[in-house]
C-alpha cells in the first residue's frame, strides 16, 4: 500500500497546484489562493455557525510552515480495523486482511457510516480543522471536491485515549512506532505506527491552530507534490 502524510499546516499551499492544474487559462497565483481559501474557510464556518454546530468562527492563519507525518495506507487500514473491532466487541485479527474493505466486521461499520463509533475521528474525516467539536460533516474542499471533516483537538484527545486504552501505552512511545516493514501485515504493529504519527500530527495542529489534511505522501515537501 502506498504511503500517506498527515499535513499540518496552512493550506494554500496544497491547493496551489490543485487549482493550477484546473485553470483554463493563467495558473492562479498563491495570493489568489490564499484569498480563496479564507473564503472557503469563512463559508464552511458561517454554515457550521448557521446550522447550530459552532457558537463561534473557524480561524487559521494561513500563512506559516507545514509540517509532514508520513504514515502508510497499511498502518491507518490495520488502525481502523482495529477500531471497529473493539466497536463491535469482537478480538481482531492477528493480521491485517489481505482486502480489509471486505472484512466483514469493517462492512457492516462502514454501511453504518460509524454509527456511534467510539473513535470517530480516527474512522471517516480525511480533514481536521482546529478545534474541538464531537461531530463530523461532509465538507466542499476549495477545488470542488468532498471529504469528510473532523476537529484536530477532538483527533488529539482521541489518539490519545486509543494509546492509553487500547495500546497500553502512553504518547512516550509514539517517536518509538514506527511502521513495520512492508511484508509484515501484524496488526497490533502497524496500528501503533498509524496512531503515533496522527497523534504527533494533531498535537501539532491543536497547538498552532491549523489545520490538518490526510493527503498522498509529498516526493518533495519543499514542491508540495503528491507521491
Amino acid at each position: 500500500m502506498h504511503e500517506l502524510a498527515a499535513r499540518v499546516g496552512p493550506l494554500s499551499t496544497w491547493f496551489l497546484e490543485t487549482l493550477a492544474r484546473s485553470a483554463d487559462k493563467e495558473a492562479p497565483t498563491i495570493e489568489q489562493v490564499r484569498s480563496r481559501v479564507m473564503a472557503w474557510r469563512d463559508y464552511v464556518s458561517d454554515g457550521l455557525r448557521g446550522s447550530g454546530h459552532l457558537d463561534q468562527s473557524m480561524d487559521w492563519n494561513e500563512d506559516g510552515d507545514t509540517q509532514w507525518f508520513v504514515l502508510s495506507a497499511a498502518d491507518l487500514q490495520a488502525l481502523k480495523l482495529l477500531l471497529v473491532y473493539k466497536d463491535a466487541d469482537r478480538t481482531p485479527p492477528t493480521e491485517l486482511p489481505t482486502n480489509p474493505p471486505q472484512d466483514p466486521v469493517w462492512s457492516e461499520a462502514a454501511g453504518s457510516e460509524f454509527e456511534n463509533a467510539l473513535y470517530g475521528e480516527l474512522l471517516a474525516p480525511g480533514i481536521w480543522f482546529p478545534g474541538r467539536f464531537a461531530f463530523n460533516f461532509t465538507c466542499p474542499l476549495p477545488d470542488g471536491s468532498e471529504l469528510e471533516a473532523g476537529f484536530a483537538d477532538t483527533l488529539s484527545e482521541q489518539c490519545l485515549a486509543v494509546t492509553e486504552k487500547l495500546l497500553g501505552s502512553t504518547p512516550f512511545d509514539w517517536t518509538l512506532w514506527t511502521s513495520p516493514p512492508g511484508e509484515n501485515r501484524e496488526l497490533i504493529p502497524r496500528a501503533r505506527a498509524a496512531v503515533a504519527a496522527l497523534g504527533q500530527a494533531a498535537r501539532s495542529a491543536e497547538e498552532r491552530r491549523v489545520p490538518l489534511f490526510l493527503v498522498p505522501a509529498p516526493s518533495d515537501p519543499n514542491g508540495e507534490q503528491g507521491a
